[in-house]
């Protein structure tokens, strides 16, 4: 990107009234959509764990849910859950489309400046294919400003990941984490099984 920008300061020098204005608009929108992106990044990881999670202790009980007839419990659950997590994954494709337009209309805002100036100074230039050359750069700083900002952005949001494994690595270890635990005070010392109203048969079989 920062080559495409001098090739074409150095072809049409005029350009620069166009650049610098627009460098502190680009770095506004780059602060706003980093932020955004690693926040909502934040809420996407913590709408796939609950799934995860729901998901494991439906398929090791899966017997207990239907012997319980809570399947349909498990299920309402699990698609709540699941609307958490598309809501913020259509909430980071939003931020997307947005950055995406605004860029776009950087580049259009660069390509018709360039055009224009090209216009205007085609009387006082010197080399015709020094302007060409400064357009056709001018065309492919669109890309190369959203590629720029997208790996920003990306690093940034595979970093949240690090930064949840540091936060779970910083918590207080629970109360008898090694899986021992003291009985409470007055806790019977023996215990005894009784049957009421029990009944049993042989189980008949058919040959």
């Amino acid at each position: 990107m920062l080559g495409a920008l001098v090739v074409s300061l150095y072809s049409m020098p005029w350009l620069g009234l166009l650049v610098v204005p627009m460098c502190p608009i680009y770095l506004n929108l780059q602060s706003k959509y980093r932020h955004a992106s690693r926040d909502i990044k934040r809420l996407s990881s913590n709408a796939l764990s609950p799934i995860y999670t729901h998901f494991t202790e439906t398929l090791q009980g899966l017997s207990t849910i239907r012997a319980m007839r809570a399947a349909n419990r498990f299920r309402v659950d699990f698609l709540l859950k699941l609307e958490g997590s598309i809501r913020a994954q259509l909430t980071s494709a939003a931020a997307q489309q947005w950055l995406g337009l605004r860029l776009q209309m950087l580049g259009s805002l660069l390509i018709g400046g360039a055009g224009l100036l090209a216009a205007i100074t085609s009387a006082h230039s010197t080399n015709p294919s020094l302007v060409g050359l400064a357009i056709s750069y001018a065309l492919s700083i669109t890309g190369l400003l959203g590629g720029v900002l997208n790996a920003l952005s990306e690093t940034e949001q595979e970093m949240v990941a690090i930064e949840r494994v540091n936060q779970y690595s910083c918590l207080e270890k629970e109360r008898n984490a090694s899986g021992s635990m003291d009985a409470p005070f007055g806790w019977p010392c023996q215990g005894v099984v009784a049957f009421s109203d029990v009944t049993m048969r042989y189980r008949y079989y058919y040959i």
